[in-house]
């Protein structure tokens, strides 16, 4: 996806009026898409970006390295397929582990009380610091 029509300019998402002009961009795909397969109904259904590992996610201004984004209010959600790991074990790679956590925001959910997040979710079932 590019920000014109020209497709010549990529999303920039080191920058914050970027990163959520792409989520309105994404959004747009699903809200004025009335091409949706047989069975799909819009409510039910989210959309999701992937982003190529070397895109520059790193916004100086919060000082903050950023995955993805996940919105459970336009359904939406994009996530870098960052293939190193750093916490997680070998055989999760850490693009999928924030596509995973992601989703978990498509579908409103906020993080875990764990690290001191804002906003952290009350009705999280488990302990939220296994591990």
């Amino acid at each position: 996806m590019y920000k014109d029509e020209d497709e010549e300019t990529p999303y920039n998402i080191s920058l914050g009026d970027d990163r959520g002009a792409l989520m309105s961009a994404i959004k747009s795909l699903l809200f004025d898409n009335s091409d949706l397969p047989d069975g799909c109904v819009q409510s039910a259904t989210s959309f999701a970006g992937f982003l190529h590992n070397d895109v520059d996610a790193y916004d100086p201004i919060e000082d903050f390295n950023f995955g993805g984004v996940g919105n459970g209010g336009w359904q939406t959600m994009w996530s870098r397929m960052m293939n190193g790991t750093t916490h997680q074990p070998r055989n999760q790679p850490r693009g999928a582990v924030t596509v995973a956590h992601e989703i978990g925001h498509v579908f409103d959910r906020a993080h875990v009380d764990c690290n001191n997040p804002d906003g952290p979710d009350p009705n999280y079932p488990y302990d939220p610091c296994i591990g």
